[in-house]
């Protein structure tokens, strides 16, 4: 692919990609206080994407907290049948964006500009994790969640800090 056309790829991709987040965003502000349709609308903006391949599902939604499951399927596993901590961290990354999507103001996007995950524990192939994200700083250019990810009995598996950057339109 010859540069030029890399760029106009990319270009158009940012479009797509800008235009689908703003399409959310707009779902998302006209649902808040519904949580149910909350909870759908962020289920159906994840379809087509990386966190619909993970498995996620949301279970609560709202300002002051975003809640998922994640079934541990082979596929996200190491070679010792546990989850990777990669899938650990995409999940808790998803989280946390959702969570500072709800503070945007008009026309703005967020990106992860820095992340922080200690493994606590493990979670065997099969085992249904738990994820919640909260904030712990809302600003006007950055808000920064933690993100606690846990198994069906209630034990830590990782707890992640993420710093989510306001991109303004």
């Amino acid at each position: 692919m010859r540069h030029t056309d890399a760029k106009a790829y990319y270009d158009q991709t940012m479009t797509r990609k800008k235009t689908d987040s703003e399409k959310l965003v707009q779902r998302l502000r006209a649902t808040t206080g519904k949580k149910a349709q909350l909870i759908n609308a962020m289920q159906d903006g994840i379809k087509g994407h990386f966190p619909e391949m993970l498995g996620m599902e949301f279970l609560h939604v709202s300002p002051e907290r975003v809640t998922a499951s994640l079934r541990v399927r082979p596929e996200l596993c190491t070679l010792d049948g546990i989850l990777h901590g990669g899938a650990i961290m995409a999940f808790a990354d998803t989280l946390g964006a959702f969570g500072a999507v709800l503070h945007l103001p008009d026309g703005a996007r967020t990106v992860t500009i820095e992340s922080k995950t200690n493994f606590l524990g493990a979670a065997p192939r099969d085992a249904l994790v738990l994820g919640s994200a909260t904030p712990l700083h809302l600003g006007r250019t950055t808000s920064v969640w933690q993100t606690q990810i846990v198994g069906e009995n209630g034990k830590a598996i990782a707890l992640v800090t993420q710093t989510q950057l306001v991109l303004k339109g």
